[in-house]
């Protein structure tokens, strides 16, 4: 937990031996209530990027005994990614968060990531799936994560798989 929260993966990417890397996060939430984001930034060949190179789209669900909703999320040339909206501060009603990194150690191209959000806010169940950029060439080496409103965020368990293709 806290303000800022670093996973470092140079030297546990390889794209020699899996295609694909898995970061599974589960239960995040934040400390202070709604209102919060799950933001990120990565390290881009030893540097964290902290630009206005992001880019990303993403379908947003959510619904509740009385109703649902639908939207899409567009971000265009931020400084950050957002992966989820830790709305509530209620351990039980926590988000769990997966990314996938396509060949991170690619450095000819732009590097997607892949996620999928679920989780609880008060009444409502949400789910976000996107992709996102950052939008100049290099390899992944690191990921990044806070929460927006300077709030400390919790993540219980994280675990990296890696996945041959």
């Amino acid at each position: 937990n806290g303000n800022y929260i670093t996973f470092d993966f140079s030297s546990l990417f390889d794209d020699s031996i899996y295609k694909y890397y898995k970061l599974h996060l589960q239960g995040c939430y934040n400390g202070s209530g709604s209102g919060h984001q799950l933001r990120a930034r990565l390290n881009i060949g030893g540097a964290l990027k902290a630009d206005g190179n992001y880019r990303s789209v993403a379908n947003y669900i959510d619904a509740q005994s009385s109703g649902q909703s639908t939207s899409a999320d567009k971000r265009w040339d931020t400084d950050h990614l957002v992966f989820t909206w830790l709305e509530d501060s209620t351990p039980a009603h926590d988000t769990n968060t997966e990314l996938i990194f396509n060949r991170p150690e690619t450095t000819n191209t732009n590097n997607i990531i892949k996620f999928w959000s679920e989780g609880q806010d008060n009444n409502y169940l949400y789910q976000l799936v996107g992709h996102g950029r950052y939008n100049s060439a290099g390899d992944i080496r690191g990921i990044s994560f806070w929460g927006n409103g300077n709030t400390s965020i919790y993540i219980r368990f994280a675990q990296l798989y890696g996945i041959k293709g």
